[in-house]
């Protein structure tokens, strides 16, 4: 007589499912979601740059050599870093053979200003974040300041936060796709809510306001606006400095997604310059 298996009780059951689903959940949260291209998701590739820009040139490369104009967003407020950005967009566009136009923007439009065509560069010292990665194509490092720079937390005066333990359970507000937001995601993981902000102005408002409880900023810009606004009712936490790691750190040049020829030649450009230690030497003068 042939013997009726045994049924599988329902638990065990549902615990191989589980065991099933467990590699994909695990590898969509790992580092292969986030840096598919080279470890950390940027364009490492450059390409011979003295000859102009190569005739085959394709994307905004190709329609760059048609029009003859290097559109470039940046940043005005970004202080001495913007005059040596500019340098920098001065000097690829030189090797591009074409003229040069910048787009000055606020902090929280300079990268968007690619998916809307305004521009076909972003140069602004922007940090590399995952966010970014994802969304843009972004340079090899070009400036790795010595004095490195890190994240904050942005408070109302008089309702001082003391440690990382007081955010649990709060709301919080950083700009989106920020090296602030990225830092401060990890930082403080049992927020009751964290919001993305599109400005850096945003974010003041919105703790000025009381909609968040704190900002995660970074504490360079936040101090020059706050010396601006000296009666906003807002401090930086004293003591609440955190330093990105090592990956995050250098300023990075962003196009739009996709358009990895054209970051090519701009790594060709940051080579040659890295070898006289060019931009250091703006950032002097």
């Amino acid at each position: 007589m042939m013997r009726t298996p045994a049924k599988t009780p329902r638990f065990l059951l549902l615990l191989m499912s589980l065991l099933l689903l467990l590699p994909a959940a695990c590898g969509a949260s790992g580092s292969e979601t986030y840096y598919p291209e080279n470890g950390w998701n940027y364009v490492d590739a450059s390409m011979p740059v003295d000859a102009g820009i190569p005739e085959d040139a394709s994307g905004a490369l190709g329609r760059i050599q048609r029009t003859r104009v290097l559109r470039v967003a940046m940043d005005a407020e970004k202080g001495p870093y913007a005059r040596a950005d500019e340098r920098l967009a001065q000097a690829i566009a030189e090797k591009m053979g074409v003229s040069l136009r910048i787009i000055p923007l606020e902090s929280g439009r300079v990268l968007p200003a690619l998916l809307d065509d305004q521009c076909d560069l972003s140069i602004s010292a922007l940090s590399f974040t995952p966010g970014r990665s994802l969304a843009y194509a972004m340079s090899a490092g070009y400036y790795f300041p010595e004095e490195v720079p890190q994240i904050g937390v942005l408070m109302r005066a008089a309702e001082p936060i003391r440690s990382l333990e007081e955010l649990k359970g709060q709301i919080l507000i950083a700009q989106s796709n920020s090296l602030a937001e990225t830092i401060g995601a990890r930082l403080v993981q049992n927020y009751l809510e964290f919001r993305r902000a599109s400005t850096a102005q945003a974010v003041y408002d919105a703790v000025a306001q009381g909609s968040a409880l704190a900002g995660l900023v970074s504490l360079d810009a936040a101090a020059v606006w706050l010396e601006k606004h000296p009666d906003s009712g807002l401090c930086l936490a004293e003591g609440l400095r955190y330093t990105p790691d090592a990956p995050y750190l250098g300023f990075r040049v962003a196009a739009k997604k996709g358009e990895n020829q054209l970051i090519a030649f701009v790594n060709g450009v940051i080579g040659q310059l890295q070898e006289k230690n060019s931009y250091a030497s703006w950032l002097q003068e």
